[in-house]
C-alpha cells in the first residue's frame, strides 16, 4: 500500500524513472506469506526501493499493508492461472522499471544495483541461453520454433525478470499472452503436475525470440542474479552477514537423477528456494526477515 507521507519509503529515481520490485500472490496464503518473506528481503537490502505485491481476490494477510507500498489486485482473466498470471503484470505494474521476484526467493546479497544497470540496456530481459534446437520442458525446441514462427527461445528461469515500460516490453508480454491462446498445443507444459495451469517459461521465452531479444548471460566468477536449490547441495545463506553460496551441476541434469559428477559453487544474489527447499534455511531466512520486521512467523511447512 503507497504510504507517500513515511520518508522511508521514497521511490528511487533514475533520470527520472522509478524502479520497483514486484511480487505476485495467488491463491493459498502461504503463497501470500512468501511474497511477504521475498518483499522484506529487498527491503532489508534496499529500505528505500518501493515494492509491490499484485494479488488477486484471496484474501490478504493484514499485515501486508505495512510490508508492501503498493498493492494492486489483478483481476481474473480466463485461461491464466498460478504462474500464467505473469504474464498479465505489464499493465498492472505501478513503476517505470520493475524486476518481478518470485515470492520463493530471497535477496541475500546487496548488489542489485549492477543488475538493474545489466538488464537495462533492453526493455524486458531473463537470464538464460537463447536456443533453436535441443530439448525443453520435453518438447523439441526446433520443432516448437518453426510451430510458433520464431527464430531461437530462451531458456531461462522466470523466478526472477526485467521489464520496463515501453513498447518493446509491451510487445513481449502481448506477445506471450497471445502464444497462450493461440499456441498452448506447442507450447503449453503442465507445470508442477498442476493441471490446471502451464509453466510460463516457454511462453515468455518464445515472445523473446519473436522480439529479438538476446538473454543477459552470467559467469559464475561475476555471481549471478539469481540461482535456484533444484539439484543443489551445500546451500548456505543469512540476512546479516550476505551470505549467500551454493554448489550446482556442472551441466543440465535429467530429472530422474540426483548425483552430478561436477559441481560449479554459485555465489547469487538471490536465492530462489524451488519446492522451498532445502527447509531448513527457508525457515530460518524466514525468520531472520520476520523477526528484524516485527512480524509474526509463518509455519510454511505445516
Amino acid at each position: 500500500m503507497n504510504n507517500p507521507s513515511n520518508p522511508s519509503f521514497s521511490s528511487p529515481q533514475k533520470n527520472g524513472s522509478k524502479r520497483g520490485y514486484l511480487f505476485l500472490a495467488t491463491g493459498a496464503r502461504k503463497y501470500h506469506e512468501m511474497a511477504i518473506n521475498a518483499a522484506l528481503s529487498a527491503k532489508w537490502h534496499e529500505p528505500h526501493m518501493p515494492v509491490c505485491l499484485i494479488h488477486d481476490r484471496a484474501p490478504v494477510p493484514d499485515y501486508a499493508k505495512d510490508v508492501f507500498d503498493d498493492m494492486v489486485e489483478m483481476p481474473p482473466e480466463e485461461g491464466f492461472v498460478g504462474v500464467m498470471n505473469k504474464m498479465l503484470i505489464y499493465d498492472l505494474c505501478p513503476y517505470d522499471e520493475a524486476f518481478f521476484i518470485d515470492g520463493d526467493c530471497f535477496i541475500l546479497r546487496p548488489d542489485m544495483a549492477r543488475h538493474w544497470d545489466k538488464y537495462s540496456v533492453r526493455d524486458f530481459n531473463i537470464a538464460g541461453e537463447a536456443a533453436s534446437s535441443g530439448s525443453w520442458y520435453g518438447f523439441d525446441i526446433a520443432n516448437a520454433c518453426e510451430r510458433a514462427g520464431v527464430p531461437f527461445m530462451v531458456k531461462g528461469n522466470t523466478g526472477v525478470f526485467y521489464f520496463k515500460k515501453g513498447p518493446e516490453a509491451q510487445q513481449v508480454f502481448e506477445q506471450a499472452k497471445d502464444f497462450v491462446r493461440h499456441k498452448s498445443d506447442v507450447l503449453g507444459v503442465v507445470h508442477q503436475k498442476r493441471s490446471q495451469q502451464f509453466s510460463d517459461e516457454p511462453f515468455l521465452g518464445a515472445a523473446m525470440g519473436k522480439s529479438g531479444i538476446q538473454p543477459v548471460g552470467y559467469t559464475p566468477q561475476e555471481g549471478t542474479i539469481m540461482a535456484t536449490t533444484l539439484y543443489a547441495r551445500g546451500c548456505k545463506g543469512d540476512m546479516e552477514t550476505n551470505l549467500s553460496v551454493l554448489k550446482k551441476p556442472s551441466s543440465n541434469l535429467p530429472t530422474d537423477r540426483i548425483w552430478a559428477l561436477s559441481y560449479v559453487t554459485h555465489t547469487p544474489t538471490i536465492m530462489h528456494f524451488i519446492s522451498l527447499k532445502p527447509r531448513k534455511l527457508f525457515a530460518a531466512l524466514s525468520t531472520q526477515v520476520r523477526t528484524k520486521a516485527g512480524l509474526p512467523d509463518f509455519d510454511f511447512f505445516a
